[in-house]
């Protein structure tokens, strides 16, 4: 699976020039990171998320619609709570 997450970054970061203002974008790089251990950058895509001061709403992967700040902080939220039980 750790070659799909690598693809999808590599898929991501090649579609269009990406900016902190591509908001679909940053939460999904950050999950894909995540999945492959890498915290850090994970993390800084999360926040560039929360930090911006636009918000668009994301359909996610299993239907639900979610704001991006919203979808962003949950993800980190997640992140943090996997990376204080390892």
């Amino acid at each position: 699976m750790s070659g799909d997450n690598a693809r999808a970054v590599s898929q991501i970061l090649a579609s269009v020039e990406l900016s902190k203002n591509d908001l679909p974008k940053l939460p999904n790089l950050g999950r894909a990171y995540a999945r492959m251990g890498q915290t850090e950058k994970a993390a800084a895509y999360f926040k560039a998320a929360m930090q911006s001061r636009e918000s668009v709403d994301l359909v996610l992967a299993d239907g639900r619609v979610m704001n991006s700040k919203v979808a962003a902080r949950e993800a980190m939220a997640s992140l943090q709570t996997r990376v204080a039980s390892h």
